[in-house]
């Protein structure tokens, strides 16, 4: 098999030869300008794809700030940013869990009786070993 560029037309195109087939009467200077236009055809195709590995980066870090510009507008989603760092809760799912962290705080708060128990409650809870304590106090 072998790659040959017809470069005589108005578009270069590459056909693909099997056995030992020569294309008749190509002289040397053409070989010469087909392996140029090869060469520039693997350049840009190399170009597009750092540009698309580029790209998608750069959708990565958009998606991961729009998470972060989520998280920062009260001090109680601090526990979530801690979740998100840790890939433990999809960027989809940060309204949702918002909502069950405010559920969870009233609920808290009124089983406890008064803030302060419900942050002693926390404080002995195993899921506040797991997440870092002062975030998910932040919460109350």
């Amino acid at each position: 098999m072998r790659r040959v560029l017809l470069v005589h037309r108005a578009r270069p195109v590459l056909r693909v030869l099997r056995g030992p087939q020569v294309l008749k009467g190509q002289p040397v200077h053409r070989a010469e300008q087909e392996r140029r236009v090869l060469r520039a055809l693997r350049v840009r195709q190399a170009v597009k794809a750092r540009q698309a590995v580029k790209a998608r980066r750069a959708v990565k870090a958009r998606r991961a700030l729009r998470v972060r510009r989520v998280l920062k507008v009260t001090p109680g989603r601090r526990v979530l940013r801690v979740l998100l760092v840790r890939r433990a809760v999809p960027a989809l799912r940060v309204r949702l869990v918002l909502k069950a962290i405010t559920v969870l705080r009233v609920l808290l708060v009124r089983r406890a009786g008064s803030v302060s128990r419900a942050r002693l409650a926390l404080r002995a809870s195993p899921a506040c070993r797991v997440l870092k304590a002062p975030p998910v106090l932040r919460v109350l």
